[in-house]
């Protein structure tokens, strides 16, 4: 009866391990490329609990890509910048730059990124300034609130400088269907919407991530069907303590999806209004907090690569339905976001026609996107030029 289950289990074994090898070499050989870059990203960035997605404090990695190889240090705040001390220097006026990957500096490092580049630029001017870059890909107004009230408030800023993207409309709302929220709608915490995470603590995952490419594809499409399903990781939790909430835009109980570039394709602004009344609601609660201490606040608007340039972003702009060629207007975004600076006297510093009047070519990736290293010189001697008069 043992020698019986002994086989059993051996030849169960040999067929896992023949399903795995398999596996591995479909992945490494149809999805090398993509699986590649999850594996690098994981060594440096993680799920966060609190925050949804975070960097890992003290990791070093590297993120590569057909246009870039660059590497990336992240301090023990969780930043990818130098180390600061929670205390400032006597004389020294500290300003945090909070935005997703743009700000973060995606495909530069991270001396190149316009945060430092504008730190050189107002010290070589006169005066003691420290400017943090708090950039993490994907950050939106919700995870930037939430940021600011775990970790950035602790670090004593003088001002908070929020660079808004225009994926910031979809990003909030997708957040929101994963955020725990207390009395009043603020936001307590929001938590990854993926039971199987590349970004783990675990350390079995963690080198199944690095070293099993499989293992990721694996991973990417449990996600996509956990992320169908509407399914989250602490429904037990939900139930026993905090009630989640979803946002609905329209109809009763009607989701709607959203494109991240949906300021450029939606023609009557109606949805666009009430995906920045998302936004608005969590700018508020940044602002609120910040006057509460003191602290100055500033929003920046910078364009994308088709407000530019007909050429810039030509090999990218295609799939996501952006036609080659075409220089797009300043989305009615925009627009809002003034008004609503207005009424609550923020400054609101518009890069657009620092980028518009610049003829430099390459100030985008081709294909990705991001701002080159021409780009973030760009952006940064636009937002000294902007936060002079302001400071």
């Amino acid at each position: 009866m043992l020698k019986r289950i002994f086989f059993i289990f051996i030849i169960i074994f040999i067929n896992l391990a023949v399903i795995f090898v398999i596996g591995e070499v479909y992945a490494r050989v149809k999805h090398g490329g993509t699986l590649e870059m999850k594996a690098r990203e994981a060594s440096y960035r993680r799920a966060d609990f609190e925050l949804h997605h975070s960097f890992i404090p003290g990791a070093k990695g590297r993120s590569v890509t057909e246009e870039w190889n660059v590497p990336y240090e992240i301090n023990s705040h969780g930043l990818r910048d130098r180390e600061y001390s929670p205390e400032k220097r006597e004389g020294v006026y500290r300003i945090l730059a909070l935005g997703d990957s743009f700000t973060e500096g995606y495909g530069v490092e991270a001396g190149d990124a316009f945060i430092k580049l504008l730190e050189k630029k107002l010290n070589l001017a006169g005066g003691g300034y420290e400017v943090i870059n708090c950039g993490i890909a994907s950050y939106s107004p919700l995870l930037e609130y939430l940021f600011l009230k775990e970790k950035g408030l602790g670090l004593d800023p003088d001002m908070v400088v929020l660079f808004y993207d225009f994926g910031d409309l979809k990003d909030d709302l997708e957040y929101e269907r994963t955020t725990f929220f207390g009395p009043g709608g603020v936001p307590l915490r929001c938590v990854p919407l993926k039971r199987v995470r590349a970004f783990s603590d675990n350390p079995v995952e963690r080198f199944l991530v690095r070293h099993s490419r499989f293992y990721l594809y694996l991973e990417n499409r449990i996600n996509k069907l956990l992320y169908k399903l509407r399914k989250i990781g602490f429904d037990q939790y939900v139930k026993d303590n905090i009630s989640g909430r979803e946002h609905k835009l329209s109809g009763e109980g009607e989701k709607i999806e959203v494109s991240r570039f949906i300021a450029f394709s939606e023609t009557d602004g109606d949805r666009v209004k009430k995906l920045w009344k998302i936004n608005e609601k969590y700018l508020d609660l940044i602002y609120g907090m910040l006057r509460e201490r003191g602290i100055a606040f500033v929003l920046v608007s910078y364009p994308n690569a088709v407000e530019v340039d007909g050429e810039a972003w030509s090999r990218g702009r295609e799939e996501y339905g952006f036609v080659a060629g075409r220089v797009y207007p300043e989305p009615a975004v925009v627009d809002i976001m003034r008004e609503y600076a207005e009424k609550r006297d923020i400054p609101l510093v518009n890069l657009y026609g620092y980028f518009r009047g610049n003829r430099t070519p390459g100030l985008f990736f081709d294909f990705d996107g991001h701002f080159t290293k021409k780009g973030h010189r760009v952006m940064a001697e636009g937002l000294f030029e902007e936060l002079r008069s302001i400071l």
